[in-house]
């Protein structure tokens, strides 16, 4: 017998569960090519068997909305499940109060195709709230984290499993483990979930990790609050190792922003301590909480891209993790250079939630995104 797991993938009637061939007609039944005892099955005097589409369900029971993608409908059933990547998975970045039920994307654009957006204060609202729909960096228009009382409680250091890590966090903290968007933001922000956590902020830098539901990859606490892009990212122009690379702007080739010969300096990316290494006075790789290649489970780590950044800005990252918000100390690199003047990469400054392009020689913190 072939099984799929449909919840996780998508709807597949693998036929040979049924030991029979299957075909459709034009009514969408489902034509079994031997007849056996079948709810409603009608003998067509040909051998074949119809099962009426309102009995499909007793044939499959796993032909239900919640396992099949949102939008697409398979044997009359339509779905409402929302998978990662998918438009199921996004919600509408209409400016809302946080009291208003989040709508989908699909809510938006399929179901509501054809109608006038409306303007329903404090529900969504097509124009704009002047004294509302800002960015959320002083607390007003969204909940931040609240971390008032954890102090330096840990949670989540010693479980085999990221998803047994996550409940003993809930255990410890409660309802604040989880930062819910949806509840919690003024817009489309998803769900996020404390993986682990090692100790408070300490000199603006968090101990803790955090998982975005809606992409499902680990974001670290910042690793360094003051480093060059060529160390926060691991570029470098060292003979041998394997990424080595010209920089045009004689940065991460020069000793006075990178390593040049034996491993290059690199805040997130590791690799066994063969060609990278994180010792460096500027890096504090506390800031992954325990979490790494050698850890159970086993974490690895990058600089995040622009677009790391840019997506999970619209998840609502500026609210959960700790050093950012008012706690923000700097901008934060990305690992994405400007195509304009290479000389500058991409940076997130992590109180208000924008992206800008700066020297690569400036000293701006870094954090690590993970899976």
């Amino acid at each position: 017998m072939k099984t799929i797991d449909i919840k996780k993938i998508l709807i597949f009637l693998s036929m040979s569960q049924f030991g029979c061939d299957i075909s459709l007609n034009r009514n969408s039944d489902i034509l079994l090519a031997s007849v056996n005892t079948y709810p409603d099955c009608t003998n067509d005097f040909l051998g074949s068997c119809i099962i009426k589409s309102s009995n499909k369900r007793q044939i499959e029971p796993n032909l239900i909305s919640s396992n099949i993608l949102n939008g697409v409908t398979i044997f009359g059933v339509t779905g409402t499940y929302g998978s990662v990547g998918s438009i199921g998975s996004l919600a509408s970045n209409m400016h809302r109060d946080s009291s208003t039920a989040q709508l989908t994307i699909a809510e938006e654009t399929v179901v509501s195709s054809g109608n006038p957006y409306l303007n329903s204060d404090p529900g969504y609202r097509a124009v704009p709230r002047i004294n509302k729909d800002d960015e959320g960096s002083n607390g007003g228009s969204v909940t931040y984290v609240d971390r008032s009382s954890w102090a330096a409680t840990t949670c989540g250091t010693a479980q085999a499993t990221i998803e047994l890590r996550i409940a003993d966090c809930v255990t410890v903290f409660g309802s604040e483990a989880t930062w819910d968007g949806s509840v919690k933001g003024n817009a489309g922000q998803s769900v996020w979930k404390l993986v682990t956590r090692t100790g408070a902020v300490s000199g603006n830098k968090g101990r803790e990790v955090w998982r975005d539901e809606r992409t499902g990859l680990l974001w670290s606490s910042v690793v360094s609050i003051g480093l060059n892009w060529c160390k926060a990212s691991g570029s470098n122009n060292i003979v041998g190792n394997p990424t080595a690379e010209v920089d045009p702007s004689n940065y991460c080739d020069n000793v006075a922003y990178q390593n040049t010969v034996g491993q290059a300096i690199s805040a997130c990316f590791e690799d066994g301590n063969i060609n990278f290494t994180d010792v460096d006075v500027s890096i504090d790789s506390a800031g992954k909480a325990g979490l790494g290649r050698l850890s159970s489970p086993a974490v690895f780590w990058r600089l995040p891209t622009k677009y790391d950044y840019v997506q999970a800005e619209v998840n609502g990252i500026r609210f959960v993790l700790p050093e950012m918000g008012p706690l923000a100390f700097n901008f934060e690199w990305a690992s994405t250079i400007s195509s304009g003047l290479r000389l500058y990469a991409w940076s997130f400054l992590p109180t208000l939630g924008y992206v800008t392009a700066d020297d690569r020689a400036n000293n701006y913190s870094a954090r690590c995104v993970g899976r």
